[in-house]
């Protein structure tokens, strides 16, 4: 167990510089016409490596420890799609200036407003996940199963679902 905890927070320390690579490569193809293919190469290994920590830690854990590994990856995603929406979100605004006043590609600004866009939507979505990952695991730990945990968990968001509806 204690050796699966170094290898999987061995991995984490990958994938944070996994991430910044990402980063790194989509402004430089953005911004200095560099290749697109280090971004979508580092894009796959950051998915690939999540993928390794998920089948590392099936196994190995119990429901609990499960739940909470699911809500770290998830707010390791939210905190890496939050600081790449920011980054973005500047390097647009630099795009618009460039583009505004001197000259440069629309084109340019409008893929990294959509890209800041998307990591914006991936940011509220990993939030959510974490939350629905902690609701679970608050109801594992009080002793429920991973399965009757995910039915409160739906049949709640039902519910919600169901108050959101305007009367007919």
């Amino acid at each position: 167990m204690k050796a699966l905890g170094w290898s999987v927070l061995a991995l984490g320390g990958l994938f944070l510089i996994g991430l910044l690579a990402g980063v790194l490569f989509f402004l430089y193809a953005l911004l200095l016409d560099g290749p697109w293919v280090l971004f979508f190469w580092a894009t796959g290994s950051l998915l690939f490596l999540v993928l390794i920590i998920k089948l590392l830690t099936r196994g190995a854990l119990d429901d609990k420890a499960q739940m909470n590994l699911a809500a770290m990856i998830w707010e390791l995603f939210g905190g890496a799609f939050g600081w790449t929406w920011i980054i973005l979100a500047v390097a647009s605004l630099v795009l618009f200036v460039k583009a505004l006043l001197f000259g440069g590609l629309w084109s340019d600004f409008f893929v990294c407003l959509l890209a800041s866009a998307g990591c914006k939507w991936f940011t509220r979505y990993s939030m959510l996940a974490k939350e629905r990952a902690m609701f679970k695991e608050n109801l594992v730990e009080k002793g429920l199963t991973k399965e009757e945990a995910r039915r409160i968990l739906i049949a709640r968001a039902r519910e919600i679902i169901e108050r959101r509806k305007p009367p007919a």
